[in-house]
């Protein structure tokens, strides 16, 4: 359901009439006029008194200011350009039972050197987004409702910090679900250390017409959004109707495993490398198979997929039967054929015809597939006497098995793989296979399990050196096909003489196929390893080729190199 609010403002003193009505603990108001701040003039201190008014209510703390049951207002407004940002320092767990802010977009709230738990949140109309901002590797949850027509902007910043750990989280949670309408972004502000968002219950993010989550373009700093299974359920963490998600630079969703998160189509665009083009994601079902996704769990956008359903089946004579099936429109369906229900996997049916009337059309590897039309509709006629016999369902076909796969888990160090070869100019670096330890500047493990390819492996590269790893032979499929890899680069920064590649090869002589450049100019400092897919060129569809890995260095600096793991090529 998607809910309208027409942004309207109001005066701090009918805020101030409402809240007194209704307010558990004492109301204070934030005040600009007072600077009990930390050394820096911008910057007033939460835990200072003569910073807030108490409008109402006792003091729980008796300290002279709002915590524990108490509520604030804050409005810096008329005072943005001159900073009286409010701003907590150290000290044990701060907790506030609300607050009512509108927003400048410019560091409203500031919270270091203390974790934070908030109750309510309500983000009143302004021309900016109310900004609550983390640093300093602390955690802080909002676990009331957060509500209200004005935009929320929540950042981590890693400013004067040790790094950020995944147990240092933001985390929306609760038992009521959030009814702000207007947009919300999640933003990591550092350039190199990542950032943990937890959306830990039903409608985590309200009617928001917009949620974008993002790091910083060209840099590392991963923006993660962890959504778990108190999100299952109704609209799930995100309303798939009102909604639209923009998953901008270094974004990922961290879904949990047996979690589902549903979002409309039309609603989700991504942009992980922040180049500043968003594409839409279409309908479908995606897991951690895409880069803008992580965690055992699924994101479907639009509506489920239809299960097939056999409507009818008669025999026709001879052994043969015609069946007629409604599912997807123009979508393939496999028929398995067992003499028990427990097909595990049951007997591939082939050699399929068109019922009569026709509906839908007959392919796939010896006539084995129905395609309906575009109602969702088909008719087959198949025989199945003898074996297979008796029961018979319909699916979407598997995925074909890929046309390479090599994780080098069971490779013997220092490899390569079998039927691979490596190749070099014996100028003292070469492509092995073994674990990492972090050693000079080389990844302190392998992208997933425990080994990898690198060059020099323990090592840093040599100066002047040309070298290869090479994957046994594979044929592209006329359809083509696609090249999916972790990799992690650690070169001379850009411009420089060490270069990574990868290039196809004809298989028969392992000669360069003209045409076949996959990936040329790999080089600068990524830190971190990171997925890559990449088409192949089309100039390989149809012949048997392999992939030729290759670093070149130049008589400067020696850095780690070039390192792959989890290499996949699956046809198109």
């Amino acid at each position: 359901m998607t809910i309208k609010t027409q942004n309207v403002t109001i005066g701090c003193a009918a805020i101030l009439a409402l809240m007194t009505q209704a307010a558990p603990g004492a109301l204070f108001t934030f005040r600009l006029d007072n600077l009990g701040g930390d050394g820096q003039a911008w910057q007033n201190l939460w835990d200072s008194p003569e910073n807030w008014t108490l409008n109402s209510g006792i003091d729980d703390g008796v300290i002279g200011i709002p915590d524990g049951a108490d509520t604030f207002i804050i409005d810096r407004t008329s005072n943005v350009t001159g900073g009286t940002r409010l701003v907590t320092e150290g000290g044990s767990l701060l907790e506030v039972a609300g607050i009512t802010g509108t927003g400048t977009g410019n560091q409203d709230i500031v919270l270091k050197h203390r974790d934070f738990a908030l109750g309510d949140l309500e983000v009143l109309a302004s021309a900016n987004p109310f900004h609550i901002r983390s640093e300093r590797d602390r955690s802080y949850t909002i676990s009331g409702v957060i509500s209200g027509v004005g935009d929320l902007l929540l950042s981590r910043s890693g400013g004067f910090s040790d790094g950020v750990d995944p147990d240092e989280l933001i985390t929306l949670t609760g038992s009521s679900p959030n009814t702000i309408t207007g947009t919300i972004r999640l933003h990591n502000d550092s350039g190199d250390q990542p950032s943990y968002w937890v959306a830990d219950k039903v409608g985590a993010f309200g009617q928001a017409p917009t949620l974008t989550l993002e790091g910083n373009s060209g840099a590392i700093g991963v923006a993660s959004l962890q959504i778990t299974s108190n999100a299952m359920g109704g609209e799930g963490a995100i309303d798939d109707d009102a909604t639209t998600v923009y998953i901008g630079a270094q974004g990922v969703l961290s879904i949990d495993a047996g979690v589902t998160e549903k979002i409309g189509i039309g609603n989700l665009f991504v942009d992980v490398t922040g180049s500043g083009s968003y594409t839409e994601v279409v309908a479908g079902t995606y897991n951690n198979s895409e880069a803008w996704i992580i965690g055992d769990g699924t994101v479907l956008v639009g509506e489920p997929a239809l299960s097939p359903v056999i409507t009818s089946i008669s025999s026709i004579g001879g052994g043969n039967w015609e069946l007629m099936l409604t599912g997807e429109s123009d979508t393939g369906y496999e028929f398995r054929s067992s003499p028990v229900l427990d097909f595990d996997p049951g007997t591939l049916v082939e050699s399929l015809t068109p019922g009569d009337p026709a509906v839908g059309t007959i392919g796939g590897d010896n006539d084995s597939v129905l395609t309906t039309d575009e109602n969702g509709d088909g008719t087959v006629r198949m025989m199945l006497t003898g074996n297979p016999s008796d029961f018979v369902r319909a699916q979407i076909p598997p995925p074909p098995p890929p046309l390479l796969s090599e994780d080098f888990e069971a490779v013997t160090s220092p490899g390569p793989p079998p039927d691979w070869s490596v190749a070099d100019n014996g100028a003292g670096t070469a492509w092995t296979v073994g674990t990492t330890s972090g050693a000079t500047t080389e990844p302190d493990g392998a992208a997933n399990g425990n080994q990898c390819a690198g060059t020099n492996i323990g090592g840093n590269h040599t100066h002047s050196a040309v070298a290869s790893i090479i994957t046994k032979a594979f044929t592209v499929p006329a359809s083509g096909a696609t090249l999916g890899f972790s990799q992690y680069i650690d070169t001379e920064s850009n411009p420089s003489g060490d270069l990574g590649s990868i290039r196809l090869l004809n298989a028969g002589d392992d000669s360069i196929l003209i045409g076949g450049d996959v990936a040329t100019g790999l080089e600068g400092i990524t830190e971190s390893w990171t997925s890559e897919s990449i088409a192949l060129p089309a100039v390989a569809n149809g012949l048997s080729v392999k992939l030729e890995f290759r670093f070149e260095s130049d008589d400067a600096d020696a850095f780690a190199g070039f390192y792959i793991d989890d290499v996949v090529v699956t046809q198109d």
